[in-house]
């Protein structure tokens, strides 16, 4: 039987369904039309421990670059201090940007743009020392952070990598906060009332960063979003406490700025609203406790009371997290 006398019968066999067309690929051992596609294997796991191992490396390095310079530090003339610090952290700054080019080793160089981050404010601070003739501390402040800031906002604009965007942001609001000491510098605000201003900045600096991982969730730096809540609830809740030391008003504001973080953490499944407004809860209710029944008789029976509340606040702390935000998440992910 020739070539096509075999394709002919084949033919014939397929046609009348007496041979399959998934057992014809069988038999030529090809995977069958009706088998499962194979996926292919997520590497998630191997890059994540590649991104701890790089960072990790990275600290490691850094850190013992840094004790070096301590140990010998007083050896070096202010050129050679300068060429430590400042040229080091743009020899670092260079080399990531370079490296940032080939995907392959992206990791490497978000490492030392961070690195380079942590050693340009120093090498511009003993840069200042050395050849500023001194002057105002809060504009020190302001150029040490703010050059760093404005470098990294327009990294962050080219690359497009969100620890970039990160970085960017700690070094603007440390420039922010730098910018707001050196105009209430020239205030009259002393004592009392300029900690009110400071705690009360921190209030909006804490709840814009809320705001900005908010514009940021559904966007490529999403991944920010998180950490973004976590340092805006953690000012914002943190300065919210502090007013109560200043103003009594803000004893009852308090209690409204939790009850926001609390239900901000359902609506934008967010763990950090809501760990950290159930423990400013916790803090709040004992601080009161102590401060308005200490001497009196009811002061027992009020740690009893604060005691079960914060039993009930960590169970239903726990119930929102496996009901809202955990189990949403979830869905979430296996509907995608």
């Amino acid at each position: 039987m020739n070539k096509e006398d075999l394709l002919a019968q084949l033919k014939e066999l397929t046609a009348t369904g007496q041979l399959s067309r998934d057992e014809v690929l069988v038999a030529l051992g090809q995977p069958s039309s009706s088998a499962p596609e194979r996926l292919p294997v997520k590497q998630g796991r191997h890059f994540e421990m590649a991104t701890i191992l790089y960072g990790l490396g990275g600290l490691i390095v850094v850190a013992g670059f840094i004790f070096l310079i301590i140990q010998i530090w007083d050896s070096f003339s202010a050129a050679a201090q300068i060429l430590v610090t400042l040229g080091s952290a743009m020899a670092l700054y260079i080399a990531g940007t370079l490296l940032y080019q080939y995907k392959k080793i992206n990791l490497i160089s978000l490492v030392l743009f961070t690195a380079a981050a942590i050693l340009m404010p120093i090498g511009i601070y003993v840069t200042l020392y050395h050849l500023s003739p001194g002057g105002n501390v809060w504009l020190g402040q302001l150029i040490i952070a703010g050059i760093p800031a404005a470098v990294y906002l327009l990294t962050a604009r080219l690359n497009k990598h969100p620890l970039l965007l990160f970085i960017a942001i700690l070094l603007s609001t440390w420039a922010i906060y730098a910018l707001v000491g050196l105009l209430l510098d020239g205030s009259n605000l002393t004592g009392e009332a300029l900690v009110k201003m400071w705690v009360y900045f921190t209030l909006i600096v804490g709840t814009s960063h809320c705001l900005l991982g908010y514009s940021l969730k559904d966007k490529a730096e999403a991944k920010l979003s998180g950490p973004l809540y976590f340092l805006g609830a953690a000012a914002a809740l943190g300065s919210g406490y502090s007013l109560t030391f200043l103003q009594d008003i803000w004893v009852f504001l308090f209690f409204l700025l939790i009850l926001a973080a609390i239900y901000l953490s359902t609506t934008l499944r967010s763990q950090s609203f809501l760990v950290l407004g159930a423990l400013a809860l916790m803090v709040h209710l004992t601080h009161i406790s102590f401060k308005y029944f200490a001497n009196s008789f009811g002061w027992p029976l009020a740690l009893i009371i604060s005691g079960l509340l914060i039993i009930a606040i960590g169970y239903a702390t726990v119930f929102m997290n496996q009901r809202f935000i955990k189990d949403t998440n979830s869905k979430s992910v296996i509907n995608e």
